[in-house]
């Protein structure tokens, strides 16, 4: 695996880079490179926006000559040990999988999946928890590496050896796991506007600043079903009254445990009435330890 900064006008893209896929860029010089796993880091060291990581992101990972004509949206569901998760799809091509963050369900790429499916067979899946995909009662199916087993399962029901991932919010988290535990099945990884795993895990529990601003997943985890979801404080911000109103009327009927489960059983920074686990904190000190990397996907292997 070889590393390489690619000059974009003024600014540095730091890509990590293996055979794969070509890419063709127009630049201010045309450049074609090999790459097979993309993972744009080091986001803080180019002072950029998330926007513009956004965007410089899907127009390395996404310019590739794809091999489809587009065709109408369809859904279904895989299984993965007995959870059922749905999905929409559309098109042919190389597979471009794209997960939904918080609070979200598989229509967050719903604009995006037209025109990609023009080049590519793009399938947006809704995580486990969130209707239509099975709601579990048990935090501990929440565990990230269940949701990896799921992604698995998903790009082996196209049929596909690799995928092209990419990720909003809570969805970049739960990939950026999937391309720790398979990276044989990453074609490319597409970062939107999340933290970096396990960078993210030092600073939730040793930076003074990231621990105020993370504050606010404190009710996150005391939530139980059944608490007020104030919806109504949520939507006020909302213009249009059709949009408002269609917004909290999906609140209303949102099963917020299932969202919350997954900071309950993954967020780095332990509940306030459990003790620190010291040792674990230790290994999260090495950038890529060996914790991460060790851990396995749950569900397709059981």
């Amino acid at each position: 695996m070889r590393q390489q900064r690619v000059q974009m006008g003024s600014k540095k893209i730091f890509l990590i880079k293996n055979e794969g896929f070509k890419f063709k860029t127009n630049s201010e010089s045309e450049l074609e490179i090999t790459l097979g796993f993309i993972c744009v880091l080091y986001q803080e060291e180019y002072k950029l926006s998330s926007f513009q990581w956004f965007i410089i992101s899907f127009y390395y990972s996404l310019n590739i000559a794809g091999t489809g004509t587009g065709s109408q949206p369809y859904a279904g569901f895989v299984e993965n040990s007995g959870i059922r998760i749905h999905y929409r799809a559309a098109g042919q091509g190389p597979l471009l999988l794209l997960l939904h963050g918080f609070a979200d369900n598989e229509e967050t790429f719903k604009a995006q999946m037209v025109d990609f499916s023009k080049k590519y067979t793009v399938s947006c899946p809704t995580l486990r928890g969130l209707p239509p995909s099975d709601v579990l009662d048990d935090v501990d199916a929440y565990d990230l590496s269940h949701v990896v087993g799921d992604m698995v399962t998903i790009i082996g029901h196209f049929k596909a050896e690799k995928a092209i991932i990419g990720g909003y919010d809570f969805g970049g988290a739960a990939i950026q796991m999937l391309a720790m535990m398979a990276p044989d099945r990453i074609a490319g990884l597409i970062l939107i506007n999340t933290p970096t795993v396990p960078m993210f895990y030092d600073l939730v529990n040793f930076d003074e600043g990231q621990q105020k601003m993370s504050e606010y997943t404190i009710k996150f985890m005391e939530y139980q079903p059944g608490d007020e979801k104030n919806e109504a404080d949520v939507v006020k911000f909302i213009r249009d009254p059709s949009r408002r109103q269609a917004v909290q009327e999906y609140m209303r009927t949102y099963p917020m445990h299932g969202t919350f489960a997954y900071y309950k059983k993954n967020y780095p920074a332990p509940p306030l009435w459990e003790e620190t686990n010291w040792l674990e904190i230790v290994l999260i000190l090495s950038y890529m330890q060996p914790h991460f990397l060790s851990l396995k996907y749950r569900g397709v292997t059981d």
